[in-house]
């Protein structure tokens, strides 16, 4: 970051796809559009528009779209702030007044996202940053933006160990190529062998393998993310249940019914009417 303390990027594109990556620095992520899967260590789950999150050093991640729900050349954009613990002097987070950031980065070695209302804020004071080309207003905007995360109780943990030998990188790289695959094959009739086959392991290694990184057998994975895919598209879309049923990749639309019920406990027709309605008010 040659000529300033901390380094701010703009991503924008038809998806934020990247590798699956790790580097030394710091970094906060702030999504303003698109939707998608973070993977971060051996933490796996959906984000949405106003995500933010904070990875430590050399903590692997990456944030995946599927190239099929991408609007336009600009659909998914996102701001990333990327900085080091000696960013602003040496020694700068030991001082007393950074008690509370410096315990953050520490709890960041394993991702950390934040809740909405905190995320909105944080997420302002990042375009603030963006907007100013006065050094001495970025470093105070910067640590006003630390300050607001510090002060955020509720901040979850993503992995749940940080990952950054060679080993652990190369079983999160598979489990990154795995859960790729299964976004974007979840509407068609696939299953664990063909799953198995992707991460290059036999059916019943694979079994232990995702059962131990995900904490769910694959099955009940696949089935949540077919679950996830036909609610978005209940709400987004007026095509009828028995079709979202069958491109979700349920066989008929008794079982689709069944298990919807049991994931979200109501039907599909109660969702679309319920939620819209909410969305509406």
């Amino acid at each position: 970051m040659p000529g300033r303390s901390f380094d701010l990027e703009y991503v924008v594109g038809p998806t934020l796809n990247s590798l699956y990556h790790f580097h030394p620095e710091i970094e906060i992520t702030y999504i303003l559009h698109s939707h998608g899967l973070r993977i971060v260590g051996d933490h796996v789950e959906e984000f949405r528009e106003g995500d933010l999150a904070l990875f430590g050093g050399n903590l692997p991640h990456v944030y995946h779209n599927r190239i099929e729900d991408s609007e336009s050349s600009d659909w998914a954009r996102a701001r990333n702030i990327k900085f080091t613990l000696d960013s602003l002097g040496h020694g700068f987070f030991d001082l007393p007044e950074m008690r509370k950031v410096r315990a953050m980065l520490e709890r960041a070695d394993a991702g950390l996202r934040f809740p909405e209302p905190t995320a909105g804020r944080a997420g302002a004071l990042l375009t603030e940053l963006f907007s100013t080309n006065d050094g001495t207003e970025r470093i105070v905007i910067f640590l006003k933006m630390l300050a607001v995360l510090a002060d955020e109780p509720m901040a979850r943990e993503l992995s749940h160990h940080a990952v950054h030998s060679h080993a652990e990188t190369n079983k999160s790289n598979r489990l990154y190529r795995v859960i790729a695959w299964i976004h974007a094959n979840a509407g068609k009739n696939v299953g664990l062998k063909e799953a198995a086959a992707i991460a290059c392991l036999s059916p019943e290694s694979f079994s232990r393998f995702f059962k131990k990184a995900i904490r769910k057998r694959f099955i009940d994975y696949l089935t949540e993310t077919r679950l996830t895919r036909a609610c978005q598209r209940l709400l987004e879309s007026d095509v009828s249940i028995s079709s979202i049923a069958t491109e979700s990749g349920f066989g008929n639309l008794s079982n689709f019914n069944r298990r919807f019920l049991r994931f979200r406990k109501m039907t599909p027709h109660a969702y679309r009417t319920t939620v819209r309605g909410h969305s509406v008010g």
